[in-house]
């Protein structure tokens, strides 16, 4: 599942960092493995990370009662 996808811009020819903020919605609470990935173009082959481990936790949640 792909959680975001980023562009990169390059400023005198050095690749700016890169910062991906997928939303909440898309990944429930549980432990999941990311990495990114590059498709590669003319210049640069296709590459991708090591997997990094991410716990995403439950969102707090609240129950009011009215009487």
């Amino acid at each position: 599942t792909v959680v975001c996808t980023i562009t990169a811009g390059t400023t005198s020819g050095v690749t700016s960092t890169w910062t991906c903020t997928p939303n909440p919605a898309v990944l429930p609470a549980g432990a999941y493995e990311v990495w990114a990935a590059y498709g590669g173009d003319g210049h640069y082959a296709p590459m991708s990370s090591k997997a990094q481990a991410l716990t995403v936790d439950q969102a707090a949640t609240s129950t009011s009662v009215s009487v």
